[in-house]
């Protein structure tokens, strides 16, 4: 069947018809062998629409896609990722996943200088699943932080007693749409990312 593939289906077919053409009248081709060719163009003709079909329907979903990223330009979303580009005087929501109950959660707002400008979250234990915070937008003064790109930090005690990682997501404007290889990209706070990352559309 592999044979059959490569040669394709127009010369196999004329191939079958020259076979036809001049088959010795007196030594015709055996009945059985020749069921199993047609049998055989069939089922490549066959796999041929097959392929046809699901190329459409990948090229149909890719076009879907592209628009879906095109449609979000300007709205505010939800990604993972702790990066945030802040706007001196509004507040931002940071959202948090823990993989375990942890018996606390720390989150360090950095500044492009990586200096940390305020901590978030308390001591208090918290469950399994998303949870999120408000930065007010102050330091740890309480004065107004300028704008400018601004970065998560999070880590989690678990029972083991280690502090871990968490995965955070921070809310930013789409300001970009980009196509490549794995689908379109969206520019979030001046990363761009896979429209796989987003979370949610905020608004």
């Amino acid at each position: 069947m592999a044979g059959i593939t490569a040669l394709g289906k127009d010369a196999f077919l004329n191939l079958l018809t020259k076979q036809l053409q001049f088959q010795d009248p007196l030594k015709p081709m055996d009945s059985t062998e020749f069921v199993a060719q047609l049998a055989q163009f069939r089922a490549l003709e066959s796999a041929m629409e097959t392929n046809k079909t699901l190329s459409d329907l990948v090229q149909g979903t890719a076009a879907m896609n592209n628009l879906g990223a095109a449609n979000l330009l300007g709205r505010k979303v939800e990604v993972f990722g702790g990066k945030l580009s802040h706007i001196s005087g509004q507040s931002e929501n940071v959202a948090y996943q823990l993989d375990g109950d942890a018996s606390e959660v720390v989150i360090q707002v950095v500044d492009q200088n990586k200096n940390i400008v305020k901590m978030l979250g308390d001591s208090a234990p918290q469950k399994k699943g998303m949870h999120q915070v408000l930065w007010d937008g102050t330091d740890k003064a309480g004065n107004k932080v300028p704008s400018g790109i601004y970065t998560y930090v999070s880590v989690a005690k678990y029972d083991d007693g280690k502090l871990t990682p968490v995965k955070v997501s921070a809310e930013g404007e789409v300001s970009g749409v980009s196509y490549g290889e794995g689908g379109p990209f969206v520019t979030v706070n001046g990363v761009s990312i896979p429209i796989k990352d987003i979370v949610k559309v905020v608004k």
